[in-house]
């Protein structure tokens, strides 16, 4: 008898250990920044869904700022936003933009470098 419980209690430790490594993994947005994030601080994005590893839906953007301070100092941080904010939205669809147009660029000078290697 004591065999059992020792053995359930060593499983349920296991778990426990297990999940709280699992969680600890991330770094999951907790709460929504209020202010509005400046288009020309935002380097990237990436989706936080609650319907995986974190309890909240995010958008994470991936800024790169000058310290106030210090202005030869880059800071780089990610802050939490709202997906239901239309100055949320707004930013997402700049950045898809913008990540068209560098690959329609991209596109333009593979074929100009092709040309002058074929003259």
């Amino acid at each position: 008898m004591a065999l059992t419980w020792n053995l359930l209690l060593l499983i349920g430790l296991v778990f426990v250990i297990s999940v709280s490594q699992a969680s600890g993994d991330y770094d999951c947005c907790t709460s929504y920044r209020q202010k509005k994030i400046p288009q020309k601080i935002i380097k990237g994005f990436y989706i936080q869904k609650s319907s995986e590893v974190c309890d909240l839906d995010a958008i994470v953007f991936e800024v790169a700022y000058k310290s106030q301070i210090n202005r030869k100092v880059s800071i780089k941080s990610r802050l939490c936003a709202d997906p239901k904010e239309k100055w949320v939205q707004s930013r997402i669809e700049e950045l898809k933009n913008k990540a068209l147009k560098m690959k329609i660029q991209k596109k333009a000078q593979k074929k100009r470098i092709k040309k002058q290697i074929r003259n």
